[in-house]
């Protein structure tokens, strides 16, 4: 007990950095560019988006023998939700990404 109160758990938002092509990304990355893909890892379930639209898996394990890990950052801690609040609150934007919407490569001009 905290002297404020219960203490309420964290967890930890992890962002986790995979290499596309370690070949290229041996070129590029000198040159601070690279081809990357990456996800968020939020109670031991890796949240992702790609062709086949939001997607889970289990963290550092694509499945896909080109995507590389390459780096977990943590990026922040979650409290006052629960896995099954971000389970839900990942389903709900599943209609905003659907399958074969994204884009491999995306240009933002400002």
């Amino acid at each position: 007990m905290h002297s404020r109160g219960p203490v309420r758990h964290q967890e930890e938002v992890v962002l986790n950095v995979y290499d596309l092509s370690q070949k290229w990304n041996g070129w590029l990355g000198p040159a601070g560019i690279g081809l990357y893909h990456s996800g968020v890892q939020i109670y031991g379930t890796e949240y992702t988006f790609g062709n086949g639209g939001v997607m889970t898996h289990t963290p550092r394990q694509t499945g896909d023998p080109e995507c590389v890990f390459r780096v977990g950052i943590v990026i922040g801690k979650l409290s006052g939700m629960t896995r099954r609040d971000v389970e839900q609150a990942v389903f709900n934007l599943k209609a905003d990404f659907p399958p074969g919407c994204y884009r491999y490569v995306v240009v933002a001009l400002w």
